[in-house]
């Protein structure tokens, strides 16, 4: 695959994910984006994670790491989304709001896949991993990073791209 094609390949999977991002939680979840940003790839030196990070490896013709970044009060908004009508106690609302991260980035990685899906290409992803507390992930040599940043009433939402995969383990902990 010629860089240009691979260049085209990764446009396509960053314009799905976010596109179904957008859907997911306009849609499913009745939460508007007030406003979106973008930070161009190869201009980020650093990525500032938020409160609760999911993290998806979506495999296929290109490999990248998917991140996406809540504020704990979109997180804990989706949690009382997801959860409406049940009753948690004090102690499984941890818990459930980590699951409730890592499932919101399941489905909207899932139904891109669809998308994404070429004859003789399937797109493979990893079961999604949560970090939690935020920090600073630095781009080391080679690597791309592309940050697009959701305003939403209940707090923010980052969606960031992460390439080559290959540079990073599953914790986005450099190679």
């Amino acid at each position: 695959m010629t860089s240009r094609q691979m260049e085209q390949q990764v446009q396509r999977i960053m314009a799905c994910v976010l596109e179904r991002t957008r859907q997911h939680f306009e849609d499913e979840l009745g939460i508007a984006f007030l406003a979106t940003t973008t930070l161009s790839e190869g201009k980020i030196d650093a990525l500032t994670l938020r409160n609760l990070t999911a993290i998806i490896s979506v495999g296929g013709p290109v490999s990248i790491l998917a991140a996406f970044s809540f504020d704990r009060s979109l997180a804990a908004f989706l949690l009382e989304v997801e959860t409406a009508g049940l009753s948690l106690t004090e102690d499984e609302r941890p818990q459930f709001l980590l699951d409730t991260v890592a499932e919101t980035i399941n489905i909207v990685l899932g139904h891109s896949t669809a998308d994404l899906t070429e004859a003789g290409n399937p797109v493979v992803l990893s079961a999604p991993m949560v970090l939690e507390d935020g920090g600073r992930l630095h781009r080391p040599k080679g690597a791309v990073f592309t940050c697009v940043s959701h305003q939403t009433a209940h707090g923010q939402l980052d969606v960031d791209f992460i390439l080559p995969r290959h540079l990073f383990n599953d914790n986005l902990i450099a190679n």
